[in-house]
């Protein structure tokens, strides 16, 4: 009966890491809002009775091997047609619709009219728009595999060394996706491989310093597997939790290491020195966790952002 604490804690450890699989990832700009606001609830309505979509505007710049200007030559009307065969684009306008024959349709590219929007002053530069409907706005992966394809298509037809730069809000949700998976490839092994080397220097103990990093280690893996169950959505702007999931957690394992080594050093044995040293640091350990809780808890009630 006395391993019973041991086993329930590993079947609620492997109840939790199931759920990691729920764990979704949102790349929309639009999670910096507030969903029940007016503002956004107005433009929500006007863009689903006027059937706007989000737009991705594709900067093609063409590569100038001399001071000719190449742009007209790029087939963009081709580029066009394949990129409206892809089932999330609505509808396709720029450059092409100002360009015929290689030249500019009415006006100069050099003129101000807007008949020259989609063109550079300069002519070496043109912008395509697309309409962007998605199947899932806030997916991260559709939206990723979505720019990759356009990229594919346009080194197919667009002449080679051609630089294509996206623009607009769709190209702001591939940023925060950029972010997302810079924080946790950098930051949290960063974080562990430096925590772990000042663990080591403070407490000179390969293992300890090791076990300590396990906890934080199976604090992330609880906490992302209980945000999995609770369907929430990992951004931009909440990518760093599992960095501070793991600060957190080595500070306050901290804690009773340091009150149990204090036992130990009093001339304690191991299972004396454990308890005592939980004892002592039970209460504030206590009201520490629930203090830290209760203030991430408060963040839910914040307008902005809504984390």
């Amino acid at each position: 009966m006395r391993y019973w604490p041991v086993l329930l804690l590993l079947c609620l450890f492997i109840l939790s890491v199931a759920g990691i699989g729920g764990l979704r990832g949102n790349a929309s700009y639009r999670v910096y809002f507030n969903q029940s606001d007016s503002t956004m609830q107005s433009q929500n309505r006007f863009e689903d009775e006027f059937g706007r979509h989000d737009t991705l505007l594709l900067i093609i710049t063409p590569p100038q091997s001399s001071s000719e200007q190449t742009l007209y030559q790029q087939p963009a009307e081709q580029y066009t047609q394949l990129a409206a065969q892809l089932p999330q684009i609505t509808a396709v306008r720029g450059l092409n619709d100002r360009v015929a024959a290689g030249r500019p349709e009415s006006n100069s590219a050099g003129s101000h009219s807007m008949d020259s929007r989609y063109i550079a002053k300069s002519a070496n530069t043109g912008i395509l728009e697309l309409d962007v409907a998605l199947i899932d706005s806030k997916s991260a992966a559709e939206l990723e595999q979505l720019s990759g394809t356009i990229r594919v298509l346009g080194s197919r037809v667009l002449a080679p060394q051609t630089e294509i730069v996206f623009g607009e809000p769709l190209a702001l949700n591939l940023a925060y996706s950029d972010v997302i998976k810079h924080d946790l490839r950098l930051f949290l092994p960063g974080l562990l491989l430096l925590t772990g080397l000042v663990l080591y220097l403070a407490l000179g103990q390969a293992l300890l310093s090791a076990a300590l990093l396990l906890t934080g280690a199976v604090a992330i893996i609880v906490a992302c597997g209980v945000a999995g169950w609770l369907r929430f959505e990992m951004a931009a702007i909440n990518a760093f939790g599992p960095v501070v999931i793991v600060a957190l957690s080595l500070a306050t394992q901290m804690h009773l290491v340091l009150a149990s080594a204090r036992q130990l050093s009093g001339g304690k044995n191991d299972k004396a020195a454990v308890r005592d040293g939980i004892g002592e640091c039970r209460l504030p350990f206590t009201i520490s966790c629930l203090t830290t809780a209760a203030g991430f808890a408060l963040l839910a009630f914040s307008p902005s952002p809504p984390v």
